[in-house]
């Protein structure tokens, strides 16, 4: 059980475990990192127009 980070064998007897907080959110969630990444993908557009009108040389 992730949520409550426990594992329980079939006789009943549980057994608790530590996983960091962002890595269990994203296993719970079902991300990945690109899944991550692409939850901002309007916030990179944003960047690359911008940055496409402030340093033109880059795109020549």
């Amino acid at each position: 059980d992730l949520a409550a980070q426990t594992v329980t064998r079939p006789d009943g007897v549980s057994y608790h475990f530590e996983i960091d907080a962002f890595r269990k959110e994203c296993l719970l969630n079902g991300w990945d990192d690109i899944g991550l990444t692409l939850r901002h993908a309007d916030l990179i557009k944003e960047f690359e127009a911008r940055r496409r009108i402030e340093q033109p040389w880059l795109f020549a």
